[in-house]
């Protein structure tokens, strides 16, 4: 069974480190497009650009090499970020899915020593909540799906003009899949699975800088989760729970900024997300993405004024008109 789905986000972000509110409506298939309000302002930036220590340790770690702040000294960040999430979906004149509402954790932290820069960060990409308890041609289905990834990088001049970064991470998600049926879920359920990230940073000339990232992805098992057989008829043994593997998808990104002035900037970043070759995600159907995020920044004093557009296509293919029986 596949329900058609459409969910749109809406971000409510308090940067509480340095002072900063903002409100966003944007996401990239299941992930908001930045984990900085500095970056969603401007349009999800951060492969190419060293904004933020989190956005920095999100999309490329050896942008921290090139955060502005000086040797010995930290830099940190940290926030939280309400996701409403407004789900609607044919259920066959069922009602429509009650709305979700994730808080979502921002943490990044950078120490530099000379040539090498340090990081630690932890954060929320990822979340589903769609809710049809009561919906019977459902088998009133609750789903839920939080993801935190925690990281540690190092970021290391190669040259004056050249950085490398190197970040592995954890992954630690919890899926719930309730049904009207006790015995055929357990919900939630979470798991820890593990990845890394690499990436080059560049000052290719005055104001000039590009970054040039890849990130794979991390697998976790979610054991005895629901009884697939049980409710939808699947060959399989129905009355015992199985279990679902989800992978964040492996990214790879590259990205362009330029400072014609001391006090404005412009970015190009461009990225693909492989949702059409991660398990969980295929196996609904999801395709994998491309991922195109143009923004600028102007400094005003204690003021900075962002702008930014960013523009994915769907990950789900329109299926309107399906009897909804796969």
């Amino acid at each position: 069974m596949r329900i058609l789905q459409r969910t749109s986000y809406f971000v409510l972000t308090a940067l509480i480190a340095n002072s900063w509110c903002s409100i966003a409506t944007a996401a990239n298939g299941s992930q908001l497009i930045g984990v900085s309000p500095k970056n969603r302002g401007m349009g999800g930036l951060g492969v190419g650009t060293a904004t933020s220590p989190a956005e920095s340790l999100f999309k490329n770690p050896a942008g921290l090499s090139a955060l502005e702040f000086g040797t010995k000294e930290f830099s940190s960040e940290l926030g939280l970020t309400y996701v409403g999430l407004n789900t609607t979906a044919d259920v066959g004149g069922g009602p429509a899915s009650q709305s979700g509402k994730i808080l979502v954790p921002t943490l990044g932290v950078a120490y530099t020593a000379d040539r090498l820069t340090v990081g630690f960060g932890m954060f929320g990409y990822s979340g589903v909540a769609v809710d049809h308890t009561g919906v019977a041609i459902v088998n009133g289905i609750k789903t839920e799906y939080k993801v935190i990834r925690i990281a540690a990088a190092g970021a290391y001049k190669l040259t004056p003009a050249v950085s490398f970064g190197i970040e592995p991470f954890v992954t630690y998600s919890e899926l719930g899949l309730q049904t009207i049926t006790p015995a055929n879920s357990r919900s939630p359920h979470g798991g820890i699975g593990f990845g890394v990230q690499a990436g080059f940073f560049a000052n290719l000339a005055e104001g000039l800088t590009s970054g040039l990232n890849f990130t794979t992805g991390s697998t976790v098992n979610h054991k005895d989760i629901i009884d697939f057989e049980g409710i939808t008829g699947a060959t399989g043994t129905a009355g015992e729970l199985d279990s679902f593997k989800i992978t964040t998808p492996w990214e790879i990104g590259l990205g362009l900024n330029w400072k014609p002035m001391p006090n404005w900037e412009v970015g190009f970043d461009w990225r693909y997300v492989g949702f059409g070759s991660s398990q969980g995600y295929r196996d609904y159907d999801w395709k994998s993405v491309d991922v195109f995020a143009l923004g600028t920044a102007y400094q005003l004093d204690k003021i900075a004024l962002r702008a930014g557009f960013n523009y994915s296509a769907s990950p789900i293919d329109n299926t309107s008109g399906e009897a909804g029986l796969t």
